[in-house]
């Protein structure tokens, strides 16, 4: 019965709201960011294949 007590007491302060809220904030630019990797992975992926086959395919002339 003590927790459900302290859970009822947490839920009607006000400070539970505000933890709720960056909670939800954190977890929403969590997901936008992992969005944005999701989407420029494959790019960056690919330009750096062709610069690395490019860099490999040069001759360096030693004197």
């Amino acid at each position: 019965m003590k927790m459900h007590s302290r859970l009822a007491r947490f839920i009607r302060d006000q400070r539970a709201a505000v933890t709720v809220d960056w909670v939800v904030l954190t977890a929403a630019v969590l997901g936008l960011w992992m969005l944005a990797m999701n989407a420029t992975s494959s790019g960056t992926l690919s330009i750096s294949e062709k610069i690395s086959s490019h860099i490999a395919s040069q001759t360096v002339s030693s004197w």
